[in-house]
């Protein structure tokens, strides 16, 4: 059997968001060596048991690395238009580079285009009601 740590999976979506799978505490140091400065944690704790690192053990070890921690549950099945508001909020004002995180990444993508998507039609808006 082979012990070797691989390190943690990171998918970048763009410069200023990736996503992974769940984190462990082991991987807040690599997390912080590869210059991401905010955690967003899209996964409430103990969806997978209590072997799930709970958001307030990662948020300690983050804070000791330097890094910004949201913990931001997304409950599956629920609607998504109040959870993209909220994360919207959130990224307009996070240190960036943002690693989101949930049980496999897609969730935490997810919750990320939607929330892009309207900070972006903001933008449009905000922009189109400027005096010409």
């Amino acid at each position: 059997m082979n012990n070797i740590n691989t390190p943690l999976i990171i998918n970048p979506i763009n410069d200023d968001f990736s996503t992974a799978a769940q984190i462990t505490p082991d991987d807040i140091a690599y997390i912080a060596a590869q210059g991401f400065k905010t955690l967003i944690n899209c996964r409430p704790d103990f969806e997978a048991g209590i072997e799930q690192p709970t958001s307030q053990a990662l948020a300690v070890l983050a804070a000791e690395y330097g890094l910004d921690f949201i913990h931001f549950p997304v409950i599956m099945g629920h609607s998504g238009d109040e959870f993209a508001i909220n994360m919207a909020e959130y990224l307009l004002y996070a240190p960036k580079p943002v690693l989101g995180f949930c049980r496999s990444g897609t969730r935490a993508g997810k919750l990320y285009s939607l929330a892009q998507a309207l900070i972006d039609s903001q933008a449009v808006v905000i922009e189109l009601s400027k005096p010409q």
